[in-house]
């Protein structure tokens, strides 16, 4: 079991190098990044999860989009 785990943190630690290493080359990874909290993966995953970000006319469809304005709803989507 302990030689199972070890490699289960092996290949979590190899993963999340990958994860790094596509993320530094994402030409929006620094300007999400210097929002505060938002380190490189969480940034990554913020990218990932809004896409193409012209498919926001403006930032409220984007706010509308993450949930975050519950008055707000997005059409098209």
């Amino acid at each position: 079991m302990v030689r199972l785990l070890l490699t289960m943190i092996e290949q979590l630690n190899e993963l999340e190098q990958q994860v790094e290493e596509m993320a530094a080359s994402l030409p929006e990874l620094e300007l999400v990044k210097t929002i505060p909290g938002i380190g490189t993966k969480l940034a990554a995953a913020i990218i990932a999860e809004i896409g193409d970000i012209r498919q926001f006319n403006d930032a409220k469809q984007l706010v509308a989009f993450a949930g975050l304005d519950p008055g707000f709803s997005v059409q098209g989507s």
